[in-house]
């Protein structure tokens, strides 16, 4: 055996040990870079979904406030029923019951339309099927004795609850 063989012989050994022990270093960095990357995805994937259930929620409070003040006394029955629409629960009972009543006699008489202007709307607190938001409306009402209007700011503090796919109010209390 020559010198070069020699050298040759004794270095193939620890190269292919070498080598071996950089395939499972980089498999071991690539399943735990992958573990890592899933479970990032599942964590972006779930803030994503609370994300949306907030503007869900938001946005069926905004609706609902705006169906309880955007009215024309010419058509009031269309508002109520807008208005029960959104509804669930205690609200729904409630409208339902003597309240639509009590407002269709309200904007009939007065001959009252009520545009509304802005419509601010947060989320207070929200878990899965519930949420607690509060509501500020403010909106241009005109009547006969006022035609030019009156502006009038309203304040709701509103319970939704979700029921299917859709965020209802289940319940409503004017805040003064």
């Amino acid at each position: 055996m020559t010198s070069d063989e020699s050298e040759t012989g004794s270095t193939r050994p620890v190269a292919g040990r070498g080598m071996w022990i950089s395939a499972v270093v980089l498999g071991v960095l690539i399943v735990g870079l992958s573990a890592t990357a899933i479970v990032l995805g599942l964590s972006v994937g779930g803030a994503q979904d609370a994300v949306d259930r907030r503007a869900k929620v938001e946005s069926a409070a905004r609706q609902e406030a705006v169906n309880l003040v955007d009215v024309d006394y010419k058509q009031a029955q269309k508002a109520s029923d807008r208005i029960l629409s959104g509804a669930t629960g205690e609200f729904k009972d409630q409208w339902g019951s003597t309240v639509s009543k009590q407002f269709l006699d309200v904007m009939t008489k007065g001959q009252a339309v009520q545009t509304v202007q802005t419509v601010h709307a947060g989320v207070v607190n929200l878990d899965s099927d519930s949420a607690e938001t509060i509501i500020s409306v403010s909106a241009l009402v005109v009547t006969p004795q006022v035609p030019k209007g009156v502006q009038r700011n309203y304040r709701y503090s509103m319970e939704l609850t979700r029921v299917g796919d859709r965020w209802l109010v289940s319940k409503v209390v004017l805040v003064p």
